[in-house]
Order: structure tokens, then sequence, then C-alpha cells
């Protein structure tokens, strides 16, 4: 897999062989940075469930001025210190290895953009917009992006928004604005 926008485009990012681990797609990431591009640059950036940090790593490729991948897989750590390594990347990156909802309840950081990509059995992906809009960690005017399993109805929340969902084959993006 390879970074396809901005200053690190096309260097190589390495993934798991893992059968648990599903690296958004190229095609995908380029449709989700297709929409969220007005938004990248000098963005505070969020890749939650990194897994091998590609799209964290595309969004400093594409301007954004800091990114924090957290992912609580040690393999998946290693990947994105390696990925980060790689590309160049490391003076915007800040690696936490934590569990997604430990590190909401305890972060310090607001973010203008926050990708998520929970794995498609996990517990709770249908409030994950409630738990993100109470943890109180996206600005206002800020995008909630999540990738997920087609089919899973995610619950919203009085302050986000739904303002696009693209369907691709099995996997669906949501993207949530939130509001006042």
């Amino acid at each position: 897999m390879r970074i396809i926008g901005g200053k690190a485009k096309g260097k190589l990012v390495i993934t798991l062989k893992n059968n648990n681990i599903r690296p958004t797609g190229a095609k995908v990431r380029e449709a989700i940075f297709n929409i969220i591009a007005p938004y990248i640059e000098d963005s505070v950036f969020l890749d939650g469930f990194a897994g091998s940090g590609a799209v964290g790593i595309e969004a400093i490729s594409r301007g954004a001025k800091k990114c924090v991948f957290v992912d609580n897989n040690h393999a998946s750590i290693n990947i994105i210190k390696k990925n980060i390594n790689n590309t160049g990347v490391e003076d915007a990156s800040i690696v936490i290895k934590d569990n997604f909802f430990n590190f909401i309840k305890q972060n310090k950081y607001n973010f203008d953009i926050i990708f998520l990509d929970p794995p498609y059995a996990m517990d709770g992906v249908s409030d994950i917009v409630v738990n993100v809009q109470q943890a109180g960690i996206l600005q206002e005017g800020g995008l909630l992006i999540i990738e997920h399993e087609s089919g899973i109805i995610i619950n919203s929340s009085e302050k986000m928004t739904l303002t696009k969902q693209k369907k691709y084959s099995d996997t669906t993006v949501s993207i949530y604005e939130r509001i006042n």
C-alpha cells in the first residue's frame, strides 16, 4: 500500500499480515480525502484504531500539522512507528498505545478531524458518535469520519450531524460535523 497524495505521495506503507486488520484501501482513502480536502491544511487529526497508520500519514502528507495515532495492538503500534519513519512524518506524529475509549476519556488534545476505523465485530460501534461527542474532543465545525461495516446503524447525537455517507461494497463511510 502507498500514500496517494501530498508530500509523501508514493511512499510505501507496511501493513500487518493479520485477518483481523482491514487497512483502508486506496479507493476509499482517496474518496475520503477528496471530501475533506478543504479541512486538512493545518488541522489536528486523530487516527483512531490506526492499524498501519496509513490514514493519519495521508493526512500529514496532505497538510495536517499534527496527527495522533491511537491503537491498542502492540504489533500495530510497531508498524505505525515504522511507517511514520519510512514516510518522514515524525515531527507531526504522536503515537499512543491505548484502547480508543480509554484514550478519549483521558485525552488532552482537541481535534479538527477524527478518523475511526474500528473492527467490524467490535461491540459499541453503533454508539461511537455519542461517545466522541460526550468526550468533547472534536472542535466545533470539526469532522468525525467513521469507516464501518455496511448495514450497521450508527446512533446520532444532538451535537453531531451526518453530512455525507457513501457505501463501498461491504464498507460504509459516514461523515459527521460537530455543530454547536
